[in-house]
């Protein structure tokens, strides 16, 4: 939802350049700045352009709301695609074809403006025009002279000599921590043309591409400088028809290509160890990897076929093919390369959406994955994928999920047989808890595992299942038992509970907890070899102050404690809880629900996408204990407006579902409970 006047690349920037023209230059009008030389015919177009489609979408905005407003929030987008004959089209809807023209336009005003007022600084410090012919006697960086601490080109014919140096520049200017002379920016954006089908073959030309995309200094300010420079988009065609493409989801923040080029300078970061503790695993790994220049040309290419329709992995895989060997990749860092990214959304998927306590899941995974190098690169890509999409999307919990999955599959590439690999697992998980519990002087330590099914020992961490075991060994009869802990190291809420078996239980928690306003990020069900049930909770960013103080948090306790095991309970949900909330009823969420039988052994997966909302979780829980199903686990994503629950069920009996008919009914219910959410739309 940008802000047409005040955003980078409005209207303010555009009355800034002009006013800084007539402060220094007197300049009366527009077309003056073309008649003092501040702007060549071909910018002085592309002002009065950009200037005339902000200023009519500004009029429709106002008109649109009766009032003045700036931003152009998601409703307006609608609006005024509509207003102005934008079309959907495959692979983009209308309003995303309308934002590209708006981010395209905005992005020319910050390049003109940008090379304006690095030109107008140049030129008050030099106080004359910028002199070709003083050149020779400067100092000379690989070839380029220096002007005011900038590196330039010796005249203005050797771009048409040396076209190679147009990309080779920025390789320098990185070398060696230069900024760029506007006055050589501005020669290349007269120059583009040159940019064609020979130089994007040429040797020197992709190895100083590759330099600055793999640069061990300052990779995302070399490409940004590129990019600005319309140098990126015209050597890579393919990324610059990603420029500027949105995804219209309140999910993705930035655009393709800002998304692109913040990924690769937070995974410098990551590789320098300077993000600190927000995350580690990604800085632990990086320094194994011995594919670098592989995952950074992954993560270049990650999203790059979005805004085509399709597939926009297996798309980009083909982009990589390409690609890749033109820039110098071997044919196996080709297939490398091509390989991440075709399945760059593979572990945040299995991560986020599937239990690793089930078999089937890591030995899935890991068959899929192949190598332990190819672990090590599509884990730190993800976490750098999922660090660059926006604020606030990467949080203590998605690093764990991340980091437990990445644990877990490690062993399965060292031992010889999956069986092994999961024996071993369990065994050491045991062995810590066994320890943990003397040190605890839990007196029959062994006795008490041995309450804990075998999918149990995967499900989490020692410290959370210490306290669990705890939580299970405290004499309750047959009343519940309640612990809420601050997981260690996290802003994340942790909520046990025992009680007697029985299904009703794990819908009538997750209701209890949506009533106070407490967000679900995660629930577990284990059935205990004594026949009691141990649900586990994960919960974080509580809308309430339940967790502010002992007696508040003594309150949630006894009120969940007061829940029925054997009936479905009912609960009211609070209303949207904050404007961000409120605003993703402007969105249409296609609904979906699927059943999947073959990738677990033991359990009936099923996933449902969704309006995102509260209590969205307890609703569906509900439906499904009312018919028949019992709940081992859910695991809840969120992706802007959208929710994505999946759930591993069973029958009363403990046995997967199979049947067509109850597996059609159980559908057809949380089909008619979406209802009214059912739209078209497209898959992220």
């Amino acid at each position: 939802e940008p802000n047409l006047k005040d955003g980078k690349g409005g209207l303010r920037d555009l009355h800034t350049l002009f006013w800084l023209a007539r402060f220094l230059y007197g300049v009366e009008d527009i077309a003056g700045l073309a008649k003092k030389k501040l702007l060549r015919k071909d910018e002085l177009a592309t002002f009065k352009k950009a200037e005339n489609f902000l200023w009519t979408v500004r009029q429709h905005i106002h008109l649109s709301n009766g009032r003045a407003e700036e931003r152009l929030t998601f409703d307006l987008q609608l609006a005024l695609a509509d207003e102005f004959g934008y079309h959907d089209r495959p692979g983009m809807t209308k309003i995303e074809r309308f934002m590209k023209h708006y981010f395209l336009t905005v992005k020319s005003v910050g390049d003109l403006t940008r090379v304006f007022c690095a030109l107008l600084e140049a030129r008050h410090q030099k106080k004359g025009l910028f002199d070709w012919a003083s050149l020779p006697g400067k100092k000379r960086v690989e070839g380029f002279p220096l002007d005011g601490g900038r590196l330039t080109v010796p005249d203005k014919k050797n771009f048409k000599k040396y076209p190679e140096n147009m990309v080779r520049i920025f390789a320098v200017a990185d070398r060696h921590g230069y900024d760029i002379h506007p006055d050589a920016l501005r020669l290349i954006s007269s120059h583009r043309q040159l940019i064609n089908a020979r130089l994007r073959r040429d040797p020197a030309a992709n190895d100083a591409f590759m330099e600055v995309l793999t640069s061990k200094r300052d990779p995302e300010t070399g490409l940004r400088r590129m990019n600005e420079a319309g140098v990126l988009g015209l050597f890579v065609t393919d990324f610059g028809r990603a420029v500027a493409q949105t995804q219209q989801d309140m999910y993705h923040y930035y655009t393709v290509d800002e998304h692109t080029i913040r990924a690769i300078g937070l995974l410098a970061q990551i590789e320098k160890g300077g993000l600190g503790d927000v995350q580690t695993l990604g800085t632990e790994i990086a320094g194994t990897i011995l594919s670098r220049s592989a995952l950074y040309m992954g993560l270049f290419l990650h999203d790059i076929a979005k805004g085509r329709g399709g597939d926009h992995s297996e798309l980009g895989e083909g982009i990589a093919r390409t690609l890749c060997p033109r820039v110098g990749f071997t044919p196996a860092e080709t297939d490398l390369v091509a390989w991440l990214v075709r399945y760059h959304l593979l572990m945040s998927n299995v991560a986020f959406k599937r239990d690793i306590s089930d078999p089937e899941t890591l030995k899935t995974f890991t068959r899929q994955v192949g190598t332990l190098e190819r672990l090590r690169l599509l884990t730190v890509l993800t976490i750098a994928d999922i660090m660059a999409v926006g604020p606030n999307i990467w949080t203590a919990w998605k690093h764990r999920l991340l980091s437990d999955l990445y644990t877990a599959s490690k062993p399965w590439f060292t031992k010889e047989s999956v069986k092994e690999a999961r024996a071993a697992q369990n065994q050491e998980k045991k062995a810590a808890l066994k320890k943990a519990l003397k040190k605890k002087k839990v007196k029959t330590p062994k006795a008490l595992l041995d309450l804990f099914p075998e999918n149990y020992w995967l499900a989490d961490r020692t410290p959370v299942q210490v306290k669990e075991a705890l939580l299970v060994a405290r004499p309750s009869g047959n009343k519940i038992a309640v612990d809420i802990s601050l997981q260690e190291g996290s802003d994340i809420f942790r909520i046990s509970a025992v009680a007697p078996a029985g299904p009703e239980f794990f819908p009538n928690l997750a209701g209890g907890l949506a009533a106070g306003g407490i967000n679900i990020l995660d629930a577990r069900g284990f059935t205990l070899k004594d026949g009691r049930r141990l649900n586990s909770f994960v919960v974080d960013n509580p809308v309430s102050d339940l967790f502010s103080s002992k007696e508040k948090k003594k309150e949630l306790m006894t009120r969940l404690k007061g829940l029925s095991v054997n009936t479905l309970q009912t609960f009211k949900i609070p209303s949207q809880r904050n404007l961000i909330e409120d605003r993703k009823g402007g969105f249409k969420i296609p609904s979906r629900v699927r059943f999947n039988n073959e990738i677990s052994s033991n359990f009936t997966v099923l996933e449902v996408k969704g309006r995102d909302k509260i209590g969205f979780l307890y609703q569906l829980t509900r439906i499904l204990v009312r018919h028949g199903c019992a709940i081992f686990s859910a695991h809840v994503a969120t992706y802007g407006a959208r929710a994505v629950d999946v759930f591993y069920i069973q029958d009363r009996d403990g046995n997967k579902i199979l049947d067509a008919g109850q597996l059609e009914k159980i559908k057809s219910a949380l089909n008619k409970h979406l209802g009214a959410e059912i739209a078209p739309g497209k898959e992220n």
